[in-house]
């Protein structure tokens, strides 16, 4: 599988709900991305663990225990149900340590429905479930002097009733390492994997290369090549798929 090369040429817009932070205490009501996993990045290409992306409406308290340590819960609107009955809320929590320089970052955290992510696991069954099931994150950031490091994974807790048993409790991790010869030059290597996620490599590498030549702008070029399991993935004529090649570049002006 190849990805052929892309142009984006448009400005990134973030939308939020209402948020006020006072003495500590952070409050944030609307349409939000839960803080369920930080999904570091380098690369155009979004990492495989991005299933865990929850966007939903909702509210997130986060508390500062001290400057070190920050507490985060949050509550969503339920869009997955049980057997037609009203749909409830589900809910997370995400314990984070930072460093006093901000080069150690350190999370844990949980979801109670990994079926609300943006991956939809479960649209092809009417968004109903069998079973609710639930998710862990763990990621680390650790930065020094023109390099960077991040690590992450995501790993549901039980398994998915309604798929195959190869593919019922997906887990996935990613690596990255960037690097900053110069502050408008950036190099970055990937290594991540994936295990019982559907249509997915077992595992990926590549390398990516971010240059800005004036301000506001960047130009992204990257390579990945991903290797499947085993009788895992086919094509639409049924034949089975050993791995895939990806390109992307891309061209982003801020306004």
């Amino acid at each position: 599988m190849v990805q052929a090369a892309k142009l984006n040429l448009a400005n990134c817009f973030h939308h939020k709900g209402l948020k006020f932070d006072n003495i500590g205490l952070g409050v944030e009501l609307g349409r939000v991305y839960t803080p369920f996993g930080e999904f570091y990045s380098h690369f155009i290409l979004g990492p495989l663990l991005e299933f865990g992306v929850i966007l939903r409406d909702g509210l997130i308290i986060d508390y500062s225990i001290s400057n070190s340590i920050e507490l985060t819960g949050f509550i969503i609107d339920s869009k997955v149900e049980k057997d037609n009955k009203n749909r409830d809320f589900d809910w997370g929590a995400v314990i984070e340590y930072t460093s006093a320089a901000e080069a150690v970052r350190l999370s844990l955290g949980y979801s109670s429905d990994l079926a609300e992510s943006d991956e939809r696991f479960l649209r092809d069954l009417n968004n109903e479930y069998e079973n609710r099931v639930s998710a862990w994150n763990a990621h680390v950031l650790i930065g020094f002097d023109n390099f960077e490091i991040t690590g992450e994974i995501i790993q549901a807790t039980n398994k998915f009733r309604e798929f195959e048993r190869q593919e019922d409790k997906p887990s996935a991790y990613n690596i990255e390492l960037a690097y900053f010869p110069l502050s408008n030059l950036q190099f970055s290597a990937r290594l991540e994997g994936s295990d019982e996620f559907s249509d997915e490599p077992k595992t990926q590498y590549g390398f990516a290369t971010t240059w800005r030549p004036i301000d506001r702008m960047s130009i992204t070029a990257e390579y990945l090549h991903g290797k499947y399991k085993n009788n895992f993935v086919f094509d639409d004529d049924d034949n089975e798929l050993d791995d895939r090649d990806l390109f992307a570049a891309q061209v982003s002006i801020e306004f």
